[in-house]
This record gives structure tokens, sequence and C-alpha cells, in this order.
């Protein structure tokens, strides 16, 4: 190929880069023209700078591998001479024999690195941000370890010694995954929890679990063991708890009685009522009583019974015998008044029982008249023998509990009289008749006689002849004379166990002086 030939004085300028050489010769004026000279020099340009590049794909990403970076430098014309690299922000980067580059362990750091060629062009300094992390997160919580009463928050909090930044998870049972690092239950129930927490590097924690517990719900409280009806023996009663399915469960340890012994309607709403006086269940009730309890579960919900009566009747009824008088005398048919009560399980019976300490000669059962028992003693000169006896009247309620009052009596060896009634009477100046019932009773079949005194008083007396005293028995009138001086009065014979009244008759006299007057009668049996 021709060589075009430049016409030059003193400089040849190359002004692209490459290889040249030269061929040149000199020409005078006069058309002298040396011999050409060739390759005696050569010229070379490269104003091109070298490339360099790297072969890391993580350039400012986290990652939890060691890093080994290797560089790839050229130059197609003066050729490469050196590589320079350093770590460090803003390092200056230093010639290197290898052209790798080798990260261990934890890191977040920056590689600089540049190329010279032989021409001394240098390119331009690369930087590749290095972050390296191999520390696992772990992951704690403050979930209470037992059952709750209201709602709550489980806080978790990440540690992580490694660089890169850290992002916690979480889920309730079988739900999605949840970022965050607070997790509020509001749920009723038990279930798990699982939690996680994960880098930037990729470096992930195993799960962890924990069982969460939450119940808001008090248990019922109620009592067991109370009697149905009155009752004289004592009462165990326990104070019992049911909780709710999927609660807590109770607690038998802290369930309490409240006991009273007056009437209340409501049960106390504060435990401490029942826990100041530490009335554990069960308990012995041995009188009537108001019970509640107090039952808690679990998560310490407490629950409150309604109150319940404890029909337990301890108490003895009251009773008194009001007639006859203590220390009467049995005669004919003689009637028993007693009063008796039980403001409790109430009077079940009212009995009694004549008996002189060895033998019970009569029994019999009071009833109700609406205002007292009463009960009455027949034929008692016929059926019981003379001597002393105690009346004992008996009132049961109606559980058993009973009480008894007692007097004294006495049963006549022979003869009783008694005065039962006034059949007339008579005014001063009326020439009128007084008349007085007495009643007697025998106990054998005798003959009976009768003497009457004369009247008398503190002023004057008057004779029985006077006043024409006279007993009218059994239609018979028998006039009595001279007072006790006279005559016993004969009655008729009488049978066992008989009872008769023989009226006493006086006639009030009009020239008689006013004033209180004392007659006096006596009966005798043959």
């Amino acid at each position: 190929m021709p060589i075009d030939y430049l016409t030059t004085t003193d400089k040849i300028s190359i002004l692209e880069d490459g290889e040249y050489n030269l061929k040149y010769y000199a020409r005078d004026d006069a058309g002298n023209v040396e011999p050409e000279k060739d390759g005696r020099s050569t010229a070379k340009l490269d104003t091109t700078k070298p490339t360099i590049t790297d072969d890391y794909l993580l350039n400012g990403i986290w990652t939890n591998q060691d890093a080994r970076i290797t560089f790839t430098a050229s130059d197609l014309l003066s050729g490469l001479k050196e590589v320079r690299y350093c770590a460090g922000i803003a390092c200056v980067p230093t010639v290197t024999s290898v052209l790798y580059y080798i990260f261990i362990g934890n890191t977040n750091d920056v590689l600089r690195y540049e190329a010279e060629d032989n021409a001394g062009n240098t390119a331009d300094v690369q930087e590749i941000k290095v972050m390296i992390d191999h520390i696992i997160p772990i992951t704690t919580d403050d979930a209470p370890s037992w059952w709750q009463n209201k709602d709550f928050i489980i806080n978790l909090t990440a540690s992580d010694d490694g660089l890169s930044s850290v992002k916690t998870y979480y889920k309730i049972d079988g739900n999605s995954w949840i970022e965050g690092n607070t997790i509020p239950i509001t749920q009723i129930g038990k279930y798990d929890v699982y939690y996680y927490s994960q880098d930037d590097a990729g470096n992930k924690e195993d799960e962890k679990t924990i069982l969460v517990r939450l119940d808001k719900t008090a248990p019922r409280a109620y009592i067991e063991g109370m009697p149905e009806a009155w009752q004289k023996v004592p009462a165990t009663i326990s104070a019992r708890c049911d909780d709710e399915t999927g609660g807590s469960g109770c607690n038998s340890y802290y369930n309490r009685l409240f006991i009273s012994d007056d009437e209340i309607t409501s049960c106390p709403q504060n435990y401490s009522k029942y826990n100041s006086t530490y009335i554990k269940s069960p308990q012995i009730i041995t009188s009537h009583s108001w019970v509640c309890s107090a039952a808690v579960d679990n998560a310490i919900n407490i629950g409150f019974s309604n109150p319940v009566e404890i029909l337990v009747d301890s108490e003895m009824p009251e009773v008194e015998i009001t007639s006859p008088s203590d220390n009467s005398i049995l005669i004919g048919n003689t009637e028993i008044f007693a009063a008796a009560s039980d403001v409790l399980s109430g009077i079940a019976s009212v009995e009694y029982k004549l008996t002189n300490g060895i033998t019970v000669v009569k029994t019999g059962v009071l009833a109700y008249n609406g205002e007292k028992y009463t009960a009455m003693i027949t034929d008692a000169m016929k059926d019981i023998p003379a001597g002393t006896y105690d009346l004992i009247v008996i009132a049961k309620d109606n559980v058993g509990n009973e009480k008894e009052d007692k007097i004294t009596l006495t049963a006549a060896q022979y003869i009783l009289p008694k005065i039962t009634s006034i059949v007339s009477s008579a005014e001063y100046g009326t020439n009128s008749t007084l008349q007085y019932s007495i009643f007697f009773s025998v106990r054998n079949a005798t003959k009976i006689r009768m003497k009457m005194s004369d009247l008398t008083s503190g002023i004057t007396s008057y004779t029985s002849e006077q006043l024409n005293a006279r007993l009218v028995y059994n239609g018979k009138e028998y006039p009595v004379r001279n007072g006790y001086a006279g005559e016993w009065i004969e009655l008729e014979e009488t049978t066992a166990g008989a009872e008769g009244t023989v009226i006493f008759m006086l006639d009030i006299k009009d020239y008689m002086i006013p004033g209180n007057y004392q007659v006096d009668y006596k009966f005798e049996a043959n």
C-alpha cells in the first residue's frame, strides 16, 4: 500500500491512540533526497483508562454469607500496570498482588478499588458496599404464665448483636403472620401465640410458642349440703363452683363461706368479707343460719352466691303449764292448759304424763284450741291412786327437740270437796236465798257425811238455825243444825270413783248486819 508522506519542518503530531512505525527522508530545495529511513523509531499513544470490574452481586444488600470479591482488569493498548484496592470509607487504594478480596464475619464496610495501565492512565475509583451479618436475632416476651382476668398486651423484644435491622412477626393459632412487637390479647379462651424475628441479612430464629389464657367471666358460686327441710343434726355446708366451658376452671382452695345468724337477703359482694374470717369450705352448721359462698377461678375472677337458709333447728321449744297450778289437788276431771311455741321448725306435738317417779299412770296429747294447748285428765279419783305426782308436759318441735315443764299434783286418799260456783247470790235486806255448789269425788265406795259451821264474822254471828242452813243432794234436803256441834249429815252411799255436787243453801235475813262472813264445811268418808 503506498505510503503518503506528510511534509513537516520539525514535529510529528500523533493524535490517535495506537502504535506507529515512522518512515521519513529529507529533501532540499535543490531536489536532493536522502535515502528513506524505515523502522528506526516507533511511536506509541495510549490515552484510554483501563477497565476494572468486580463479580460481587450484593452491593448494598445485607447478606449472611461471607464474601470473596474478584476483580477483572484490562487495558488493550499500553497494558495493565497494577490493581489497587482498600477497605474503608474514603480509604486510598493501594497496590495489591492479588485480584480478589475476602470479607469474613460481620461487617458493614466499603471496598474501594482502581486500576492503572502502563501509560499512566488510572480508572476511576469504584466502591462496593459490603454488608454481612451472621448473628441470628433472639426474641423474648413478657407474656404471663397463668390465667388473666382482663385484657392485656404481650410485648416482644428482639435482641440482635448483628448489624442489620430486625423485624418481628407473630400469629395467633392458625391465623396469618403479622409484623409487630405488641400483641393485644382480648379474646377469651386459651390459645397459642407464635412469634419469631428475622434480620435484613436473612438470619431467622426458630419459631417460639407461648400459651395465652384469658378468662374475664366470674364463676358461678353455689352452696351444697343445705337441708331441704328442718333437721336437728348439724349440716355440712360446702361452697361449690362452676366455671363456663373454656374458662380457667375453679380453684377450690379459695372457696369461702359467709355465715350469718341474722336473716340476709343478699350476699356480700366483697371477697374480704369472706376471706377476713377465713371460713373455708366445708363448714359444719349447728344452728339456724344464713349462708353465702364465694368462689374463685384460676384467673382470680370471683363469683358470689345468693343467700341460703340453713334449716338446722338446735333450739328447744318453749313450754309452760298454765293450769292447774303447782301443788294443786287432782279432783275428778282435771283440765290441763299449756302454752308452747317454737320459732324455727314449729311445734309438732304437746303431750303430758302423770308419774309418781316410778310409774307413769296417765299420758295424753294436748290439742291446740287456737290459743293454747289443752287436755283433760279424766276420772282422777277412780283411775289414779292416792299420792303425789309430777305432771310433766313435753313440747316437741318438728325436728325432735323437746322441752318439758313440771308441776306437782296430789291425788286425795279418800274424798276431795271443792266449791266450784255460786249458784245464786243474795243482797242485804232482801230475805233471799244464797246457794253454793260444792263438788266432791270419792276414791272408794263409801258413805259421805258432811258438817257446816255457823255463819260468823268479826262483828257478829248467826246460827245455822237462824239462817235455815240446809244441804241439797240428789234431790233430798238435809237441815243443818247446831253447826259443827251437831250431828254429821249422812248423805247417800256412793260408789268407787263417784263424783257429785252438794248445794249449800242459806236464807239471808233483812236484819243481818252487812259484812264478810265465813262458813266452814267438812266432808268425811266412813
